[in-house]
């Protein structure tokens, strides 16, 4: 698995971080307020997640998580309560 910035008009691959091998990963959120935004990613059975720059796609911090089914599927963020809703693919989030 790998993180990349494009370049929205053309599709070209500005810059690509690839992950350790033994990552593979699913959902990623970007979040944060504009000039500083940040991106989380969590890994599917790993139950590990990253947090990167999203502008320099620097990788800021690492994180372990649970969930009812230790994997996961999605990410994304409620600006309103300023939480993490994950899904694993069960019924629950």
């Amino acid at each position: 698995s790998s993180v990349c910035k494009l370049d929205p008009t053309t599709g070209e691959n500005i810059k690509c971080v690839g992950m350790d091998q033994n990552y593979f990963a699913e959902g990623m959120q970007v979040y944060g307020k504009a000039g500083s935004e940040r991106m989380i990613q969590i890994t599917w059975k790993e139950k590990t997640g990253f947090i990167y720059d999203a502008s320099t796609l620097d990788l800021l911090d690492t994180f372990t998580f649970s969930s009812t089914r230790n994997e996961g599927w999605g990410i994304c963020h409620d600006d309103k309560r300023d939480e993490f809703i994950l899904s694993d693919g069960s019924e629950n989030l």
